[in-house]
């Protein structure tokens, strides 16, 4: 990654951060957006690895470490309230994508008891 580009995530990072103090409503639209460009990323380093390109050594939980970095250092209200949603929808996305790669069945035959788990929880709210 260029030095742009590490300027250009670094004032996001910032930005987000600052956001959540100052207007959380906004927040909200930003983090949205934020979000589909992460699971845009997980999903273009999975094809790379597939395909053997140039980014395939990156590691596609870098995404999700990334997201749950600028939670961490957002209001502690904002990171409560999107905290879980955010990391199990990365999360699913990052093994999945994995999954994809080297085989299907790893993800499927392993995440059963947490698909349960989250269907209870749902309808519980």
């Amino acid at each position: 990654m260029g030095k742009t580009a590490l300027r250009r995530k670094n004032h996001r990072r910032e930005y987000l951060a600052k956001l959540s103090y100052e207007n959380p409503k906004h927040f909200q639209l930003e983090w949205e957006i934020g979000v589909t460009s992460w699971l845009e990323e997980i999903q273009t380093r999975s094809k790379d690895w597939a395909n053997g390109r140039e980014k395939s050594n990156e590691r596609i939980f870098e995404v999700l470490e990334e997201a749950m970095g600028i939670l961490a250092q957002c209001e502690k209200s904002i990171y409560q309230q999107y905290a879980t949603e955010t990391y199990d929808l990365l999360c699913h996305e990052c093994c999945s994508e994995v999954s994809r790669v080297i085989d299907r069945r790893l993800y499927r035959l392993s995440n059963i008891n947490d698909l349960i788990y989250k269907a209870r929880r749902t309808t519980k709210g």
